[in-house]
């Protein structure tokens, strides 16, 4: 999902900021949460779901008010 809007992201650089920093959590959590499973920890990590959830709301926002902006010119 990620890697795809990265590619199609023409929206703003705050967006694409955020969606890069969403994919690279996203990996890190991939490698880090193998080790935190031998270790037995509880808590595997809430910071990458949290900010893959804003990343994507962000995205889908900034998505409906392009949309919005370019239906208000034409009326």
């Amino acid at each position: 999902y990620f890697y795809k809007k990265i590619k199609q992201n023409d929206i703003n650089k705050e967006c694409l900021t955020l969606l890069i920093s969403s994919f690279v959590g996203l990996l890190s959590y991939q490698v880090f949460s193998v080790a935190y499973f031998f270790y037995k920890e509880i808590r595997v990590g809430h910071f990458p779901w949290i900010l893959m959830g804003v990343a994507i709301g962000f995205y889908e926002k900034c998505k409906k008010d392009k949309i919005k902006n370019e239906n208000s010119t034409y009326i």
